[in-house]
């Protein structure tokens, strides 16, 4: 709905539907990663790294639906910030977080946390690597995507997870 204009008419498919759910999925796992490449672990509080490009940025968004409630250029923008190599984590989490207010997205409403049995597993996974037993550890990591939805990505900064979304099942 978002993608089109309010004046336009919609036309419904079920390509398109899968479409706006992997563009959702990609800019949720985005904000995930964002939150996770910090050691402080970014929030949304404080000010902007880069205050010029991010005022650009909001004025872009809000002058977008200024115009007639154009939502298909202001998602335009919410996607030119998540591409945006100039701007820092917590700049997009800001500027998401600011957007997200209008577009009711909930990208930025809380971090995500494991439960006990989620962490339990996670740590197991991450003893069974230390010790170098891989056939376990590629086990737990199929038990944390297949059971809980939890991706595992080993990076050279340590193991992130991320949490996924269920698919539609189109």
């Amino acid at each position: 709905i978002l993608t089109s204009h309010y004046r336009n008419e919609l036309k419904f498919s079920y390509a398109a539907l899968e479409a706006a759910q992997n563009s959702y999925k990609g800019i949720y796992e985005k904000v995930q990663e964002w939150r996770n490449s910090s050691p402080q672990s970014i929030g949304i509080q404080g000010g902007f790294d880069s205050k010029l490009i991010a005022d650009e940025y909001s004025n872009k968004f809000w002058n977008a639906l200024a115009n007639d409630l154009h939502t298909p250029t202001a998602l335009a923008v919410v996607w030119t910030v998540c591409k945006d190599d100039a701007l820092s984590s917590k700049d997009k989490l800001l500027l998401l977080h600011e957007f997200d207010a209008v577009l009711g997205l909930q990208l930025t409403e809380t971090a995500p946390v494991l439960s006990v049995e989620e962490q339990k597993t996670l740590d197991e996974r991450s003893n069974a690597r230390m010790s170098k037993n891989w056939s376990e550890s590629d086990r737990l990591r199929d038990v944390l995507l297949d059971q809980y939805g939890i991706q595992v990505k080993v990076t050279k900064d340590g193991v992130q997870w991320l949490r996924t979304l269920p698919s539609l099942n189109l």
